[in-house]
């Protein structure tokens, strides 16, 4: 059995006037879709294009669970998991370079993209398994750094 990455993520606008939130097993793709205005529906029609927020597991089940509970926040919740990560509510995506790179481009028929086994070749070991702490400038893949609150 082929071990996936899993990715719930929170999109939004320029304005961070709009969140939404979905899972996919190629965050890369997916941000792309969504910047692109690919995939017709809510993201396109909010303009929805900077990822504000990510977290990876290794369970589709865990991951589904997790968009679910987090769909079911209110946003004052969902905006102090944000502010957790990504105080500055900067496009976390901004300095992969995503590009288009194989022939695979297409828009996904089905939101939840982990059903899609298409991965962009050479962009998948840009992402990092835990986001850049501004304040000290360096990733750290064994450390939590989530308030438990947020994650009840």
């Amino acid at each position: 059995m082929q071990n996936h990455n899993y990715y719930i993520y929170i999109m939004t606008n320029h304005r961070n006037s709009v969140l939404y939130t979905g899972i996919t097993n190629n965050l890369i793709k997916r941000v792309y879709e969504h910047k692109h205005k690919l995939v017709p529906g809510f993201t396109a029609k909010y303009n929805i294009c900077k990822l504000a927020y990510f977290e990876q597991t290794e369970n589709v089940e865990s991951a589904i669970l997790r968009e679910k509970q987090i769909k079911g926040w209110r946003r004052s919740k969902k905006e102090v998991l944000i502010n957790l990560m990504n105080p500055k509510w900067q496009d976390l995506s901004q300095e992969w370079n995503i590009q288009e790179t194989d022939s695979s481009t297409e828009p996904m028929s089905l939101c939840h993209s982990e059903r899609s086994e298409t991965k962009p070749k050479n962009l998948i070991k840009q992402i990092p398994r835990v986001p850049r702490d501004d304040k000290r400038d360096t990733r750290d893949d064994k450390k939590d750094t989530r308030n438990d609150s947020v994650n009840k």
